[in-house]
């Protein structure tokens, strides 16, 4: 079933990695306006030259609690508003059993995956409620819900992520605003390409795919799955 919605303000945090960018560009084809935030505005030089032409991109570091604050205020400024926001931004540090795990380690992941979703969130919520509509995505992971051995600082952060969005969306309940997380397992990115097996590969999720499962998020379908967290996973 196609999914009807009107030209709205979407923004993507991390918009220029792989899901991030396979993101924007689902949500320009369905028309939206995209705006896309990173730490450095030369990164968006990667998106192809269809995207650029129909996007916004803002330099903001989604750690910094003025950062945030600035993006959004400049997203109001340029559009008058805000209808949907994807967290995508994050990062990851090589594997590590939790012996050896490096106190920098962990405290980049808590600080590049649950600190600017909380930072983000926070604020989306703020510029949504006087207007009582709007949808929040946020980024977890599979091996948050399912916990491997030598991840804990990455999965430690997303599953600061899948409860935030589960307390969040019950804290706005009521409101308009619709907060729902995504849990991928192994993404088909070029850079996993480079130390997963074919065979492997054949099973991800592609970053296309994710998208697809996001703009449904961000649809009045998505309404009753509010706090939920979906996993698009690995094909049997």
């Amino acid at each position: 079933m196609a999914i009807r919605r009107g030209r709205r303000i979407v923004v993507v945090t991390g918009g220029t990695g792989a899901i991030g960018s396979a993101v924007a560009e689902a949500f320009v084809d369905g028309g939206d306006r995209v705006v896309i935030s990173t730490t450095e505005a030369s990164h968006a030089t990667g998106l192809s030259r269809r995207l650029r032409a129909r996007i916004d991109v803002i330099a903001a570091n989604l750690s910094d609690e003025a950062g945030v604050r600035g993006l959004y205020q400049t997203v109001e400024k340029m559009h008058g508003r805000v209808d949907v926001v994807v967290n995508t931004v994050g990062g990851y540090v090589p594997a590590a059993f939790l012996e050896k795990v490096r106190v920098e380690d962990w405290e980049k992941m808590i600080r590049l995956n649950l600190t600017t979703t909380f930072l983000s969130t926070r604020e989306a919520i703020r510029h949504m409620r006087p207007r009582r509509k709007g949808w929040i995505v946020n980024f977890s992971a599979k091996s948050a819900l399912h916990p491997l051995p030598g991840r804990i600082p990455y999965a430690i952060s997303k599953a600061g992520v899948a409860l935030l969005t589960q307390l969040a969306a019950e804290e706005v309940r009521g409101s308009g605003i619709v907060i729902t997380a995504v849990a991928p397992g192994a993404v088909n990115t070029p850079a996993n390409r480079t130390w997963g097996s074919p065979a492997e590969v054949r099973r991800w999720v592609t970053p296309e795919e994710i998208a697809a499962t996001v703009v449904f998020l961000s649809s009045s379908e998505a309404a009753p799955l509010t706090g939920s967290v979906l996993e698009p996973g690995d094909r049997p």
